[in-house]
């Protein structure tokens, strides 16, 4: 019987968490992650950093949860590990709605200023 461990962290995940939690760009020339990592290396990225923080967030998920948001950044999880890490996504003003925006007739308006 052969056992394989599996990482807690893909190199995906590295190189998405150096992109959009640190904001370096030196990877997105590369199609492929190896390529990626290759790249931030010579940058002078600190990988093992990256890679002991992602661990130390993939730690701290409950079982059976699908993301973390840490750092920032929303850390997407399958099986135990983390494969890739988005930014946190937030509403757009322009996607609100609010209640101005709907016609208000006279006597709603008057209610309205009466009760702020």
């Amino acid at each position: 019987m052969t056992l394989t461990y599996n990482p807690p962290v893909t190199r995906h995940a590295i190189r998405r968490y150096a992109e959009r939690v640190l904001r370096r760009r030196e990877s997105l020339a590369a199609g492929d992650d190896g390529d990626a990592i290759d790249l931030l290396q010579a940058a002078g990225v600190d990988l093992i950093w990256i890679q002991s923080r992602l661990v130390e967030i993939a730690a701290m998920a409950r079982p059976g949860c699908s993301a973390v948001i840490a750092d920032g950044g929303r850390c997407v999880m399958k099986g135990g590990q983390i494969v890739t890490v988005s930014e946190i996504r937030r509403h757009r003003p322009e996607n609100r709605r609010y209640f101005t925006e709907r016609p208000i007739g006279y006597q709603t308006l008057r209610n309205y200023r009466r009760a702020a």
